[in-house]
């Protein structure tokens, strides 16, 4: 009976394919050596344990609608893909043949009626033999010598660069192997040693050999190794003896070759060095971009890897299988709650859906897509009844927002639109100024400079070029503070108009202060982030800052900086008009922290809130000020204001 044949009723139970030890890759001479190395096994394992913990989900298209199947044959098979092993197992098993052979294969079971897949038997790539076979490829099961055909056969490919060529990332790996099983022997060697490589023995002029052979086999059995480490020996004064010892720079060659492996190791699985447990160059300031790298650029592509080959060999009519990487991506609790609550309040994200990636049950109406009411007109969202939670059909929407709430808000809205169209022409100079930041940065490193002379020569720079972008910034800035000026002007309601060039000085003054503010920003971010590293750890550094610098400051630094300019200008301009007082207006999106001071009415040029207060949500959280604030934004994203009066 073929290798595919079943019983009309159901599989066979006596599968003639080995499942357990046949379904890893077997372990040859190469491998025990690679698993030993504490790098190689933590790469290996930390990359199947990924694979073996993700959600895989089968999907299917309904119009333009994607909807997850949870009762399918395929949603099913995926649950338990192979009867005599769990899910966990059985993807462990795979990762495990895709990382070290390059290739994993599993033989697809059939159903009796109607050949629905319905099992998936992993087999060790040492068993399969791809072959061209009447122009058709097949796969040999080198046990029993009988073809399966492709269409039985799920291969996910790794190092896969043909039809039937498949590079082993094992094998390819021996060189590295070898060097660090020697590295390890030597280390091992040198301890067994109590840290010396051997001595010199020192006896008088023709000794007999013989003595010379039980002088050697004395000092071997009674002093080597490292259960006789520092003992004390006694000797003739005839004998002398000298131990040999490792200098402190080959010591420090032992170390570095160490050192240099595990890098090694990490390059060949394509991860950076803390997946494998060093964290020599992980901080805090990097760690989440680290990971982030990790996922888009080793987890993801063996992700896609994995779909397509499913794909290939489960689904059909638009169907798909697909890893939730989204767990892998997610932040600390702040960032989270941070991300939630701008999707659930910008209308792409539902309460349900936010609930569902924590794993919470979902809540009554909560699947309903919100939208937030200053980004519609103001005469509109006061007529609007909200909708959402708490909103019943037989509820009243709540009272309308009274005058000097709505005026307040209109007012926002007006100075919001202004600062907002400016955020693209402030983000190309961030730019800009980043790329030379960056580019002295790396020069003074890559002029061997220490990190402490690299890091002060750095700050120094990032000074000295404050007031040549502060002009760059004046140009913009002015503009703002001009189309500002109206708007304040009948907010106040006063036919007093500000002195042009004192607008002009402000936003000039303004604009070195913000250039000023951005290097030294980085400055910190540098010294905070480098100052222990050197040699290539500093090198690497400054390139892993430099991408989370790019990727991240010019846009979250653009929309703050120009948020802060426009409430800067206001209070510049309600000091110009005469007002006296001035109250924060918490926008529609605010935070439970913004919303607690929606209201609160300070002196112009007052502070809002001083260094070393307590604000709170309400809820019992509790946030310390750390500097003054004369007008919001008070943390990163706040798009709240300050309005004139009380």
């Amino acid at each position: 009976m073929g290798l595919f044949r079943r019983k009309k009723e159901a599989i066979r139970e006596s599968f003639p394919v080995a499942i357990g030890s046949a379904g890893y890759a077997d372990f040859s001479n190469t491998q025990d050596k690679a698993l030993e190395n504490s790098t190689f096994w933590a790469c290996l394992t930390n990359l199947c344990r990924t694979f073996a913990t993700l959600p895989l989900h089968h999907y299917a298209m309904t119009g333009n609608r994607r909807e997850v199947q949870q009762t399918s044959p395929v949603a099913k098979l995926l649950k338990q893909p192979c009867p005599y092993m769990p899910a966990y197992l059985w993807k462990f098993a795979m990762a495990f043949n895709f990382e070290t052979a390059g290739i994993a294969y599993a033989i697809i079971g059939r159903s009796a009626t109607g050949g629905v897949p319905i099992a998936l038997y992993p087999v060790s790539p040492s068993v399969i033999r791809p072959e061209w076979k009447a122009g058709k490829l097949v796969y040999i099961y080198t046990p029993t010598g009988e073809a399966i055909t492709a269409e039985d056969m799920l291969v996910i490919n790794n190092t896969r660069i043909g039809f039937t060529s498949i590079l082993s990332p094992l094998e390819y790996a021996k060189k590295d192997i070898a060097l660090a099983t020697s590295a390890k022997s030597l280390q091992t060697g040198y301890y067994k040693r109590g840290t010396t490589i051997g001595g010199i023995v020192t006896v008088p002029k023709g000794t007999d050999k013989t003595v010379k052979d039980q002088i050697k086999a004395m000092f071997n059995s009674e002093y080597a190794g490292e259960h006789n480490a520092y003992k004390t020996a006694v000797i003739e004064d005839v004998i002398k003896y000298d131990p040999i010892r490792l200098s402190e720079g080959d010591s420090k060659k032992m170390e570095e070759a160490q050192s240099w492996t595990l890098l090694e190791v990490c390059r060949r699985f394509g991860v950076p060095p803390f997946f494998a447990g060093d964290l020599t160059k992980a901080t805090y300031a990097n760690s989440e971009q680290q990971g982030t790298q990790l996922v888009q650029y080793s987890i993801q592509p063996r992700a896609k890897s994995w779909e397509d080959s499913l794909d290939a060999a489960l689904c059909r009519n638009g169907e798909y299988v697909k890893f939730s990487l989204g767990g892998l991506m997610r932040g600390d609790h702040a960032a989270r709650s941070t991300f939630y609550q701008s999707a659930i309040l910008t209308g792409w994200m539902t309460v349900n859906e936010a609930r569902a990636l924590e794993d919470l049950n979902p809540v009554p109406e909560g699947d309903t897509l919100m939208f937030p009411m200053n980004y519609m007109s103001l005469e509109n969202a006061i007529k609007s009844k909200p909708v959402g939670i708490g909103y019943g059909e037989k509820q009243e929407a709540p009272a309308p927002l009274s005058e000097k709430r709505a005026k307040d808000m209109s007012f926002l809205t007006e100075v919001q639109a202004v600062t907002k169209t400016s955020r693209s022409r402030v983000e190309s100079v961030i730019r800009a100024q980043l790329r030379a930041e960056i580019a002295e940065l790396k020069r003074l490193v890559g002029d061997g400079l220490d990190a402490k002379t690299a890091l002060e020569q750095f700050r120094a720079f990032c000074e000295g070029i404050a007031a040549e972008y502060g002009q760059r910034y004046l140009v913009i800035y002015r503009d703002i503070i001009n189309r500002l000026a109206p708007i304040v002007q009948k907010q106040v309601a006063t036919g007093v108009e500000p002195a042009a060039d004192s607008m002009e000085a402000y936003a000039a003054k303004y604009s070195v202060s913000m250039a000023g503010r951005h290097g030294s920003s980085r400055a910190g971010e540098a010294e905070r982030t480098l100052a222990s590293l050197e040699g290539d750890a500093l090198s690497g550094g400054v390139d892993s800052l430099a991408d989370h610098w790019i990727e991240t400051v010019p846009v979250i630094e653009s929309a703050d900086e120009t948020a802060r300019a426009g409430n800067a200008f206001n209070v510049f301009l309600y000091a110009s008009l005469g007002v006296t007082m001035m109250h924060v207006v918490a926008s529609g999106d605010s935070c439970e922290f913004c919303q607690k001071l929606d209201g609160k009415v300070v002196e112009v040029n007052g502070t809002i809130l001083s260094k070393g207060d307590t604000v709170d949500d309400g809820a019992g959280n509790v946030r310390t000020i750390s500097k003054n604030f004369k007008h919001p934004p008070f943390h990163t994203h706040c798009q709240c204001g300050v309005a004139p009066g009380r």
